[in-house]
């Protein structure tokens, strides 16, 4: 955040030595161009965000505000405080007030602006908050101007902001002779300041604010009436060297205008000997907007960034065209898109191009238009980084910028242009009037066997540059097999009269790259030559196919069926590979393959497999353990035993006859023999994976990025790879689950049926019955025991019953005596405890003790 430009009250010592009381007075110094520059490129007006740059500028008053003091009353009452030639002439920073209450009024008024498309009630508070800015501006022109002190190139700046802010009031207002006048003042005022500074960055931001108000100059006059200035507008529009968001949209304002009075005339155009209605009035703009580019395009003095920012500009307008002649189809019969994949399919069944309507016609045009202009953006960006690769001097390289020219581009950006080439010729078939028309695909044919022998020598010389020597020496010979097809076509003279490209000139780049072409083979020779064995360049693939030999359509078609991964010895142009949809690159899930069965102890299918009998050398031995007389040994024996026993589930008796395996036995081992597979494949994917991660990591630390996104590409196929085989294995446990599911089934319903039997066995008269016989057995057992006990008399009971209190007694002395005496200096307190009334018990254990 920057702070105004003000000089430090210092006194003059030798002043003050000679006359005490005389100080010096330093001048009023107030930088308003640079403070609001960088305020706004700091705090979002790079990126046109006007609520953040007013959202600053309230909190840096309320910062001044605190640091100054400067407060609204109190809470009771409020007063607003009142800036004086005073406080001023104390503190510069007073000035700073009204300077950034007049931005932040100004920033709230253009936020209004770009939300007022929608809602035009916002107009009148965007007008209010431009008085208010120049009300702001006028207060801090008249605190300027009454400081003695302040200097002259302060009042300036302060009086060119205030005619500026006058003139976007008047601006909006569209009072266009007001506008100007105090549009054309400021611009006086920045004119006279850049004579005087010394600064070159100073000087920079004025002439960015005299852009500024040129473009409101030239725009109040035209509106004034003079239509001179129009031309001068449309110039500075295609500069496309504006980084103020407003000044565009204003421009564009103008433009729509001034095209809006000439597109009346575009009613009809003709293409291909095809008249065509326009009735749309935003096609109408485009096809206008197209003769403007074209002409803007010719000019002798237009740079490259100018050249792209223009086609970057135009295929945007043309992709929003586009879309609106394509929404006017949907209702038309005639129109059926078709992708560009199967185009040649679709070439036999379309209709004669005569039955199409005007509005496929105007579709077409407008595609074609768009893809055409995109092959030649894509060309001049071809030549341009040609020349920075080759190091070439002609007339178009004075053009190029300085900050296009630092980043020099590669091989590899130029390959991918010709890729992009190829696409676009390839869409361009797939345009509905053009897919019968044998010119174009005549002409189309030729263009990509040229861009094609291109694209290969440059990824010849991509190979030179990576020391591949023998990659690059196969696409010699195939970069001089197109150059050889491409000049039997134009000696041969296929090239139709009705074609609208020159044959002949589009061979002239062979000139080129045959010159280039004998540098490489000297380079590729002299390497064979010199480079030692085992230093030989990496090997990408076994190539058993020569560029002489050629395949048959029938070989073609059969290859095609293959995976990539299946015939990497031949190579042929294979269409498929280039659409996304439908790659062929290897077969997934991978076949299944028979392997050996794993031995799996605890395993579902144990318990439906019979295992071989073993009960006549279980019996041998059994019988030589007989004769063993030592204990341990039997127990050893007997453990081994049990131990075999229950894992072979021997059984006193087994039947001879074992059952047979079912076929659903076979494929349950079949299942797990694919699934152990699917385990395997799993493993080595991850592997794979992991490994080329790390190798793709250390190929980008030694700066081969081609390699890495090779290699990182190859990871995501395994990754979907290794994402199909976990869903197989899934399935296979679910299948595995299902099983055991069916057995607990099977097992329930055994014990169902096994406890429906035993409960016909168990009938409930004869369990009542039972309990009967049961009570009247336990009824006898008690009157036999009756009886038995009446056989004593009184007296008997008697010395019974004494013979068991003498048991009794005896028992308890005995425990009695075992006690250990009590100590005689516990007597006493056991004296003062209180007397607790022992039991029966207690009392016959002291009565014997006495």
């Amino acid at each position: 955040m920057s702070q105004p430009t003000t000089s430090d009250n210092v006194t003059d010592t030798s002043a003050a030595s000679t006359n005490p009381s005389a100080k010096v007075v330093p001048p009023l110094k107030l930088d308003v161009l640079r403070i609001i520059r960088l305020c706004q490129q700091q705090h979002g007006l790079r990126h046109g965000d006007y609520q953040r740059y007013r959202s600053f500028c309230s909190r840096r008053l309320r910062r001044i505000r605190k640091s100054l003091e400067l407060t609204y009353g109190n809470h009771k009452k409020f007063q607003k405080p009142v800036i004086t030639d005073e406080l001023v002439a104390k503190d510069s920073r007073y000035l700073l007030l009204p300077l950034i209450c007049s931005e932040r009024a100004w920033a709230f008024a253009m936020q209004l602006k770009t939300e007022a498309n929608t809602e035009p009630r916002k107009k009148f508070h965007l007008l209010s908050r431009l008085r208010k800015s120049v009300r702001h501006a006028e207060q801090l022109e008249t605190l300027c101007n009454q400081q003695k002190t302040c200097d002259a190139r302060t009042k300036l700046e302060v009086q060119a902001y205030t005619a500026v802010m006058n003139g976007h009031l008047k601006f909006e207002m569209q009072v266009w002779s007001d506008a100007l006048q105090f549009y054309i003042r400021a611009q006086a005022i920045y004119d006279n300041l850049k004579t005087g500074v010394r600064s070159e960055d100073d000087k920079q931001m004025i002439d960015q604010r005299i852009d500024e108000i040129t473009t409101n100059v030239r725009f109040c006059q035209y509106k004034t009436g003079d239509k001179s200035a129009a031309r001068e507008l449309r110039t500075i529009r295609n500069k496309a060297a504006l980084d103020d968001p407003e000044m565009t949209r204003i421009l564009d304002a103008f433009l729509n205008e001034t095209h809006e009075q000439q597109t009346s005339s575009i009613s009809e155009i003709t293409w291909r000997q095809r008249k065509i209605q326009v009735t749309n009035e935003k096609v109408r703009l485009f096809f206008l907007n197209l003769q403007e580019f074209e002409n803007e395009l010719k000019k002798q003095d237009v740079s490259f960034d100018t050249k792209m920012s223009l086609y970057e500009s135009f295929v945007k307008e043309a992709v929003e065209t586009l879309q609106i002649a394509k929404d006017e189809l949907k209702n038309d019969p005639t129109f059926k898109p078709v992708p560009a994949s199967s185009t040649a399919a679709a070439s036999t069944t379309r209709e004669n191009s005569e039955k199409l309507s005007d509005n496929v016609w105007l579709y077409s045009y407008i595609a074609w238009i768009r893809l055409s202009k995109m092959i030649e953006r894509n060309l001049a960006m071809i030549d341009n980084g040609k020349q920075q690769i080759f190091k070439t001097a002609t007339a178009d390289s004075e053009k190029t910028d300085a900050a296009s020219a630092k980043k020099v581009p590669k091989p590899a950006d130029i390959i991918r242009m010709y890729d992009l080439l190829l696409q676009f010729l390839n869409d361009i078939l797939a345009i509905p009037a053009l897919q019968n028309d044998k010119t174009i695909q005549s002409d189309v044919a030729f263009q990509t066997i040229v861009y094609k022998a291109c694209r290969s020598f440059y990824i010849t010389i991509s190979f030179i540059q990576l020391k591949r020597f023998k990659e690059s020496a196969a696409f010699v010979v195939k970069t001089e097999t197109y150059m050889e097809q491409a000049k039997t076509i134009v000696n041969s003279g296929q090239q139709l009269k009705s074609s609208e490209i020159n044959y002949q000139s589009l061979l002239n780049e062979f000139i080129f790259i045959q010159s280039k072409l004998d540098e490489v083979k000297y380079e590729i020779q002299t390497s064979a030559t010199s480079t030692p064995l085992g230093n030989a360049s990496p090997k990408v693939g076994a190539t058993q196919q020569t560029a002489d030999q050629t395949i048959s359509p029938e070989e073609q078609k059969e290859l095609e069926k293959k995976p990539l991964i299946d015939r990497l010895d031949t190579y042929f142009e294979d269409s498929s590979l280039t659409n996304k949809s439908r790659l062929n690159i290897v077969s997934l899930p991978p076949p299944f393959k028979p392997i050996p069965c794993k031995p799996v102890l605890f395993d579902l299918a144990l318990n439906h497999l019979t295992l071989p009998s073993l009960d006549d050398k279980v019996q041998t031995k059994r019988q030589a353990t007989t004769a063993l007389t030592d204990k341990g040994q039997q127990q050893q024996q007997a453990g081994l035993t049990s131990y075999m026993g229950g894992i072979f589930g021997r059984k006193p008796q087994r039947s001879s006859k074992q059952p047979a395996i079912t076929e659903q036995d076979r494929a349950v081992l079949q299942l797990k023999q694919q699934r152990d597979l699917l385990n395997q494949n799993r493993r080595r994917i991850e592997n794979q994976i992991e490994r080329g991660r790390e190798v793709a990591k250390q190929l980008l630390k030694n700066g081969q990025q081609d390699r890495a996104l090779l290699l990182l590409r190859k990871k995501k196929m395994l990754e979907m790879q290794l994402y199909k085989t976990e869903g197989i294995l899934e399935n296979t446990h679910e299948l595995e689950f299902a099983q055991v599911q069916a057995t607990v089934v099977s097992s329930l319903r055994q014990g169902t049926d096994a406890l429906k039997k035993m409960n016909e066995l168990l009938k409930i008269d004869d369990i009542e019955k039972l309990m009967e016989d049961s009570r009247e057995a336990i009824e006898y057992q008690n009157e036999v025991s009756n009886l038995l006990a009446g056989g004593l008399n009184r007296v008997d009971e008697e010395n019974i019953e004494a013979e068991l209190e003498e048991l009794i007694h005896a028992e308890e002395a005995r425990e009695i005596n075992r006690l250990p005496d009590v100590p005689e200096n516990r007597q006493r307190e056991h004296a003062r405890r209180p007397v607790v009334s022992p039991t029966r018990a207690h009392q016959r254990v002291l009565t014997e003790a006495d």
